[in-house]
Formats: C-alpha cells, structure tokens, sequence
C-alpha cells in the first residue's frame, strides 16, 4: 500500500527531475527506482506526471532527433534512442515524420570533413584512417565516408 507521504516525495522528485530535462519514461522510472523508491509509487509518480503531458516519448524523441541529425548518423541516433527507452517502430516513425528521406548522410559527412579538415589540408596516411575512424564511430557508413573523402582529393596531397 502506497503512503500517502511517499507517493508525494516520488511525484515531487519526479517533477523535479523533468524540470532539469526532458526525459524518457524509461529514464524517469530507472532515476525514480535509484532515488529509493518502490515500483509501485514510482509507477504512480510516472502516471502522475503522464496525465499532465509532461512525459512523452514521442516528443522526446523529435526534440533528440532534430537536435542530434547534423551532428550524428541515423543509425547513431536510433540507437541512443533506443537506449533511452524510446520504442525503435516510434523513433524509425518519427525519424521519417521529422527528417524525412531527403536527409543525406553523405552530405552530413562531407560536411564533417570540411569542420575536421579545411579544403587544401593534405591528410597523411596515418590521419586518414584515424578520420575514418571518427566517422565511423559517429555511426557513418564506411560506403558514405569513403566517398566523401574521395570527393576531396586534395586529403591525399598527390591529386587523387
């Protein structure tokens, strides 16, 4: 039986919590669990502050989505939603509704290179594979940023 007291405490923490930031329902309940709380007031906590819109997975994801697209792959994207809690159908849905097809990963790469590496830069060999790896580890695919580097030949330094 949930006391009156700690389903006050949940619903405030809960609260306060969101005021910081927006957050998952996944991340609300796990950060409400490691305060202490029992699954029962903070499940209660949660359906408190859902009843008010102030949890929604879907915004979340739209906000993450904009605020990351220029600077991470979809696929990169995805995955941290995933990570979050957010349903991978909803993210793939609001992806599309967000994003849309026209988003190009190559031109998110290419313009990637012109932050890391000025036109005219030559790029010695050893440079070149640490570059790849960056954009891979941003989730890039090696086809995307293969072809972006081979657009700018001048990283080889002999022309192509």
């Amino acid at each position: 039986m949930l006391q009156p007291s700690d389903k006050n405490e949940a619903r405030k923490k809960a609260l306060s919590l969101l005021e910081i930031r927006d957050r998952t329902e996944k991340e609300l309940r796990d950060r409400l669990l490691r305060c202490g709380f029992d699954e029962e007031t903070v499940l209660d906590a949660v359906e408190y502050v859902r009843s008010f819109h102030y949890i929604d997975d879907r915004r979340f994801a739209e906000n993450y989505i904009l605020n990351h697209k220029d600077s991470q792959s979809r696929q990169k994207i995805l995955n941290s939603l995933f990570t979050k809690g957010v349903d991978p159908a909803l993210s793939r849905e609001v992806w599309e509704d967000s994003v849309g097809p026209e988003h190009s990963e190559l031109s998110q790469v290419e313009k990637e290179l012109r932050k890391k590496w000025p036109e005219g830069t030559v790029l010695p060999p050893d440079k070149l594979r640490n570059l790849y790896a960056a954009l891979a580890r941003k989730g890039y695919s090696y086809d995307d940023i293969r072809d972006a580097i081979q657009k700018r030949s001048d990283f080889f330094g002999d022309g192509g």
